[in-house]
């Protein structure tokens, strides 16, 4: 998912670099301030975000910093399905906390708080579904006042690098329906809609304030290599 307006103008001073444990409390409150509230703040502090620093539960992040100002991050995985199976493994009761959370907020409010994921196969154009990329890009944000400075372009850049530097050839990701910046930002790094407009389901999270749309992208190296040819021919 990913935060309102990461949109890039120019260039900025401040370096990418791989997160770091003492990150976490930063991380943590970035979420906050850019994302609604589905997970909670004790979870993705002692369970969710550490997972991406283990090296081998196929999780990695980036976070944007000037001097001792942590101004954004990126978390993603190379390998979707790992990374869950080793969540589950090592934080089993953080999991089942939550679940119970969601099951209570569910009562409570008369709905279940769930995502629904509906079937997003990647078309080719003669119509054949193909895989879903395991790689998937989890969160991108950056604070509101470093926002316009290329930061998150410079962040989503070095993540696909990463991914290809792994051997990773696509990656997908969730962007909210209304999120126009975010949609230009990926679309400008090679990002395409999944599906056709007319087959798509996108998936639906609800929050605290309700009902939200999420569309799946997906980037695909050789899509991206060819792109970059174009521009410069």
């Amino acid at each position: 998912m990913l935060a309102d307006s990461p949109q890039d103008e120019a260039g900025s001073p401040a370096r990418i670099r791989p997160l770091e444990p003492r990150d976490l409390p930063e991380v943590v409150r970035l979420h906050r301030a850019a994302f609604r509230p589905r997970s909670s703040y004790r979870f993705l502090e002692r369970a969710y975000y550490p997972a991406f620093l283990d090296p081998g539960s196929g999780g990695f992040g980036f976070a944007a910093a000037e001097a001792e100002r942590f101004l954004g991050m990126i978390v993603a995985t190379t390998d979707d399905r790992l990374f869950h199976r080793r969540l589950a493994l090592r934080h089993p009761f953080e999991l089942a906390l939550r679940a119970a959370g969601r099951a209570a907020r569910g009562l409570v409010g008369g709905r279940r708080d769930r995502v629904v994921r509906a079937p997003v196969a990647d078309l080719r154009e003669d119509g054949v579904p193909r895989p879903a990329p395991r790689a998937r890009i989890h969160y991108l944000a950056v604070h509101r006042e470093a926002r316009r400075q290329g930061l998150g372009r410079s962040l989503v850049e070095t993540a696909l690098a990463a991914l290809g530097d792994s051997g990773v050839q696509a990656c997908g990701t969730r962007i909210a329906a209304g999120n126009l910046a975010s949609r230009a930002l990926f679309e400008s790094l090679g990002f395409e809609r999944a599906v056709r407009p007319d087959a798509a389901r996108a998936a639906i999270a609800h929050g605290g304030g309700g009902p939200e749309r999420f569309e799946e992208y997906r980037w695909r190296a050789q899509a991206q290599r060819a792109g970059v040819r174009a521009a410069d021919a």
